[in-house]
């Protein structure tokens, strides 16, 4: 072989080997550079339930904003918590990150990362008593012998009584009409059962119907949990969508 030939040679070899060389270092940079990014991006998706938009990553946050299930949301995990950040109607908070559906085609999804949210609280009516104690739940979900609040409640008539047995909650409204009257923060448990607040004439505090404020602690409704404004407002800020609901006609 010729001395030209093998020089050729020789430098088709180095040029082959600083080539490879560039895309090892390349690979690298992408890596070092895209990984982080990856546990902070953006993502773009909804909720299936409402979420309550805090002031801050935890449960005793103040809550700023209710946002509808089912919004479209672009959010990015907060690192440590199971909360992410958003900004809904102009207004950036965090909401609890749970069930959240990604939209095709988008960024990998933040859920994948995110432990489920569980409820810190546990519902049990004794419907003899006309009473809803909460009571904190442990880390699988379950009824402790701490009591966080005890409720008097509304329950429905001999006609239209209050079913028995486990339930959980789902979803909510911050008005519910039923027909002529409206009641405040309104949260499902089952079919056209909910539990809420006072009945009012309109969406306005100030025209509450007196006899629905009466009735509390009466066997008055059509089978939902009646109780007053501030307790029902304080059950749908802290008892999330999946909160467990015990119902029993007596101890």
């Amino acid at each position: 072989m010729s001395t030209s030939r093998r020089h050729s040679k020789q430098e088709e070899r180095r040029t082959a080997c600083i080539r490879a060389l560039s895309l090892a270092a390349a690979f690298i940079m992408m890596c070092v550079v895209i990984a982080p990014l990856s546990a902070s991006a953006s993502v773009t998706g909804s909720y299936p339930s409402v979420r309550f938009m805090r002031d801050a990553p935890n449960d005793n946050a103040t809550v700023i904003k209710n946002i509808p299930a089912d919004t479209r949301l672009t959010v990015e995990l907060v690192e440590g918590t199971d909360y992410a950040k958003t900004t809904y109607k102009g207004i950036t908070g965090y909401v609890k990150h749970l069930k959240f559906i990604r939209e095709s085609g988008g960024a990998s999804s933040a859920s994948s990362s995110a432990p489920a949210a569980k409820s810190d609280y546990y519902l049990f009516l004794n419907k003899s008593t006309h009473t809803l104690t909460v009571y904190r739940a442990d880390e699988n979900g379950r009824r402790t012998d701490t009591v966080v609040r005890s409720i008097t409640t509304a329950i429905g008539k001999r006609s239209t009584p209050t079913p028995s047995g486990k339930f959980t909650l789902t979803t909510r409204e911050t008005w519910h009409s039923f027909g002529s009257s409206y009641a405040p923060f309104a949260v499902r448990y089952a079919s056209g059962k909910y539990l809420h607040g006072p009945l009012y004439k309109s969406k306005d505090i100030d025209t509450v119907i007196s006899s629905s404020v009466s009735g509390i602690g009466k066997n008055v409704t059509g089978g939902c949990l009646r109780m007053s404004y501030t307790n029902i407002k304080w059950i749908y800020d802290n008892c999330i969508s999946g909160t467990i609901l015990e119902i029993v006609n007596g101890e």
